[in-house]
């Protein structure tokens, strides 16, 4: 399979032949993302690449970062995304997450997402969704995942 051809890549010696997995899983970024297997090789793609690898691969998470952190398997790329990039790379996030803080933190992988948000950028840029979730503490505070 694919998957498989990619991961030994990532995981040779070869820096080309890491580059073309890299340039591979780029461009299946986000079915991979979305799939139990495929966000495992995503997430040593972000491991086997620099900053602008990384880069190129966070942009296919754009659009789709709500999406992603309720996904069973999309929500892991997306927490290494937030552990890897650069806190000004991830302004996108933080704004697709706006509105969505309080569900995202009652659901079983959104907290997770919001938890290395605030764990990984500085409080000014996580402020605006830490003021979100304070306004719903109420009810958080009583729910299985929501009390981080």
């Amino acid at each position: 399979e694919a998957c498989e051809a990619a991961a030994a890549q990532l995981a040779s010696g070869d820096a080309e032949q890491r580059r073309q997995a890299v340039q591979w899983v780029a461009s299946n970024a986000w079915p991979l993302a979305s799939s139990a297997a495929g966000c495992r090789i995503v997430q040593r793609a972000l491991d086997a690449t620099g900053t602008s690898g990384q880069l190129a691969l966070a942009e296919h998470l754009r659009g789709r970062v709500k999406e992603a952190s309720t996904s069973p398997h999309a929500n892991h790329v997306l927490q290494r995304c937030v552990e890897l990039l650069p806190p000004e790379h991830l302004q996108f996030v933080l704004d697709e997450m706006s509105g969505h803080a309080v569900h995202a933190a009652r659901h079983r992988y959104g907290c997770r997402v919001l938890e290395r948000l605030i764990e990984h950028c500085p409080a000014w840029q996580t402020q605006p969704l830490v003021d979100e979730v304070l306004r719903g503490a109420s009810q958080l505070c009583r729910h299985t995942f929501g009390n981080f």
